[in-house]
């Protein structure tokens, strides 16, 4: 099974907002807890989403990940969050 990525250029413009979004908030909490002598314990699922959006953030600057990649974790944590709140299973659209 061969699985087809898209280019940067074929996501949509609300799956590039996403992207930069989700990477402004990681860069964001990562300056804050820099330059913040308190620390905060997030839940442990916090904190492996957190952890998850820093690999797909330095994956994009790096080079070693594209935006369809990067986009693919996006889908599916959105996925996950709404069969949360509506108990149906997921679908992650490819």
């Amino acid at each position: 099974m061969t699985i087809a990525w898209r280019t940067a250029a074929s996501l949509t413009n609300q799956e590039k907002q996403q992207i930069n979004n989700e990477q402004n908030a990681a860069s964001k909490q990562i300056y804050n807890e820099k330059h913040n002598g308190a620390t905060v314990t997030p839940n442990e699922v916090n904190n492996r989403e957190a952890n998850q959006q820093q690999r797909t953030a330095n994956g994009l600057r790096s080079g070693q990940m594209t935006s369809g990649e990067a986009a693919a974790p996006i889908r599916t944590r959105r996925a996950w969050r709404s069969r949360s709140t509506t108990n149906a299973p997921p679908t992650v659209a490819r």
